[in-house]
């Protein structure tokens, strides 16, 4: 028989700002015999998401039965799964899309055996997988975000100086970093927190980024020469760019950072520098042998994320109407591109706006800034597109980035 919790460990906050402690989905199962069945009987408990909890799925694969789904409510439920060996666990936890967190579904994935006979416990650490949007409206100096494209619920609050990047935090903080202050990049539990944590004491953090993997803060500076840097979370907060460990790249590469994502392992920047493309770089190889592969671009590269597997690239031509979507595999070999419909050509590319689960989002603009507008696409093969416009300005419904 299993038993089931599903909890986001709490906020770990050693001085003034906010740490990510990953949420962990418990599973204990009881395979019966090799290629039968275990049962479970799961009991979720979500800290922090107590209240706004609505629904877990857990996908369980192998080889030889292909992928078993099973929707577990918030409550409990009972599941059945082979025994074997390298058994991927996958769990989905969605959010009541009214609660004021800006996460709607949070992700996590574990391979384990499942011997028969015995009881395994599988943790599955979760992060957000699936936020609400979240624009850094860098003129107008506040963070924006929107429940949907269809339902927009529009929300802000006042980020100080020229907001740069927006994450959401494994367990669920909005990070942004900002251009001026004294420190460089807050926190704050939710976008109606009127209270913001300084996390990192360093000036210029044009980009940042996670890798849950490693428990790594990513984060690249725009000093002369730009320089790439990471930290083991949790750590002391507010910190300072003492207390990372800086990223040296062999190459004679100078530098202009406009974008960093991780993945696999792996971080990827988006460079405008004496170098102009994309490049990957392992952050824990040795001094000499990090830099691992790169693609050269012909314009600038506005912007770099990381959805489902794959590596996406806004770069920006002379001609806004033929400014392209890139997609990349982690090996940075082209797997696609996109450069827009006729009658929905795209213009000039501004920012992803990252972790809407399995879809491709960023914000766009024409010439003169009097109307920007918001494309999702699905990030499998660029169907299903969602476009919303907004105006230029300062007030609810405008940007002006």
């Amino acid at each position: 028989m299993f038993s089931s919790k599903l909890f986001s460990g709490k906020k770990y906050i050693p001085a003034a700002g906010a740490l990510v402690i990953a949420s962990l989905f418990l599973i204990s199962g009881c395979a019966l015999e090799p290629g039968g069945q275990g049962s479970a009987a799961p009991v979720i408990n979500a800290k922090g998401f107590e209240t706004t909890l609505e629904s877990v799925r857990l996908e369980v694969s192998a080889p030889e039965f292909g992928r078993k789904v099973f929707n577990l409510g918030s409550k409990s439920a009972t599941f059945f799964a082979p025994a074997g060996p390298d058994r991927l666990f996958e769990a989905y936890a969605f959010i009541d899309p009214d609660a004021v967190s800006p996460v709607q579904v949070l992700y996590g994935s574990a391979l384990a055996d499942l011997p028969a006979g015995k009881t395994t416990q599988v943790e599955i650490g979760m992060g957000a997988y699936a936020t609400k949007f979240l624009v850094p409206d860098y003129s107008n100096n506040r963070i924006v975000q929107l429940g949907s494209l269809g339902s927009i619920d529009w929300k802000e609050f006042t980020a100080g100086a020229s907001p740069q990047r927006v994450r959401v935090s494994g367990s669920g903080e909005i990070w942004y970093s900002i251009s001026g202050g004294d420190y460089d990049l807050y926190a704050r539990d939710n976008i109606e927190d009127t209270t913001a944590d300084a996390v990192f004491a360093h000036e210029g953090i044009p980009a940042f980024t996670f890798m849950e993997s490693e428990q790594l803060f990513i984060y690249v500076t725009d000093t002369a020469p730009d320089s790439i840097h990471y930290i083991q979370m949790p750590f002391s907060t507010p910190a300072t760019n003492t207390d990372s460990t800086e990223i040296t790249l062999s190459g004679g590469f100078y530098p202009n950072y406009s974008g960093v994502a991780a993945m696999n392992r792996s971080i990827f920047l988006a460079n405008n520098g004496e170098f102009q493309g994309i490049m990957k770089v392992d952050p824990t190889a040795s001094s000499g042998s990090r830099l691992k592969g790169t693609y050269s671009l012909s314009n600038t590269v506005v912007d770099i994320e990381a959805v489902n597997g794959f590596i996406y690239v806004l770069e920006n031509r002379y001609a806004p109407e033929t400014s392209t979507l890139h997609k990349f595999d982690e090996n940075l070999n082209p797997v696609g591109t996109l450069t827009g419909p006729s009658a929905q050509p795209f213009r000039y590319f501004k920012k992803f706006i990252p972790q809407t689960g399995n879809r491709v989002t960023f914000i766009e603009s024409d010439s003169d800034g009097t109307e920007y507008r918001v494309f999702s696409i699905n990030s499998e093969d660029f169907t299903d597109r969602t476009v919303k416009t907004f105006g230029g300005g300062s007030g609810t419904g405008q940007f002006n980035l």
